[in-house]
């Protein structure tokens, strides 16, 4: 098996796959979507307090939707696409480590996400507080980031396991997450979005307001690398055990 060295042409690879397809300009769209509610909030004037109205929509809007949708979709088109139209089996006929072949597409993906994502919550953040809270926007860019890496990664490996990822993601982001995490403390624990919420509040410091959470910072920062670490092993677990035949 080959080792290291693989990792650039699988890197390329899977920007090619994942970037030629039509979805990713959707996605594109969706990360944009707080920055032109920014755009409208601070041409429409009447702000109030920014910092809290800023709060309340990285909360609401991207730590409950954008970040969680684009990392499911870049995620699981990142392998699931290919395995669900068979061009994997080429891939896999090659002498290279499963490992580096989840890696790679773990690596693109979350690095897709944190770029989209990452750009947005800046832009917005800075459109809505300027300079006025440095600590708020930088805490909102790192909790994001943090929690688009663990997604991308769980959705990676979602797609490896079972061929209905983009509908079991969903069910864990809009059920999961989005009802019972957010009615039920004790099951934070248990959320990606609870970590990245954590890791903006702790940052954040004073300036957290809202977003203080149940989840410390050093914990947020803690499960999420478990969760990514626990996800690619099991990724790279099954895409080993994974035969021609699975893949069409």
């Amino acid at each position: 098996m080959l080792g290291a060295s693989v990792l650039g042409p699988l890197v390329n690879l899977t920007m090619r796959g994942l970037l030629g397809r039509r979805r990713i300009l959707l996605v594109g769209l969706l990360a944009l979507a707080p920055v032109g509610v920014a755009v409208v909030l601070v041409v429409g004037g009447g702000l109030g307090t920014t910092a809290q109205l800023t709060r309340q929509l990285y909360d609401s809007l991207v730590m409950t939707t954008i970040v969680p949708l684009v990392a499911l979709v870049l995620g699981t088109t990142a392998i699931g696409a290919e395995i669900d139209d068979g061009t994997v089996v080429h891939l896999l006929t090659k002498p290279v480590g499963r490992g580096w072949i989840v890696f790679a597409k773990m690596l693109v993906a979350g690095t897709a996400g944190v770029a989209l994502c990452g750009t947005s919550v800046l832009v917005a953040g800075i459109l809505l507080v300027r300079l006025d809270a440095p600590g708020l926007v930088l805490g909102m860019l790192v909790g994001a980031v943090v929690a688009v890496i663990a997604y991308t990664a769980v959705f990676v490996t979602l797609s490896v396991w079972t061929g209905r990822a983009l509908i079991a993601g969903l069910a864990y982001v809009l059920l999961w997450e989005g009802i019972i995490s957010s009615f039920f403390s004790g099951t934070r624990l248990l959320s990606i979005r609870e970590y990245g919420l954590a890791v903006a509040a702790g940052i954040a410091g004073p300036e957290a307001g809202t977003l203080a959470r149940d989840v410390p910072l050093a914990t947020g920062f803690v499960l999420a690398a478990v969760v990514t670490s626990v996800a690619f092993w099991l990724g790279a677990r099954r895409l080993a055990r994974f035969e021609i035949s699975d893949a069409g």
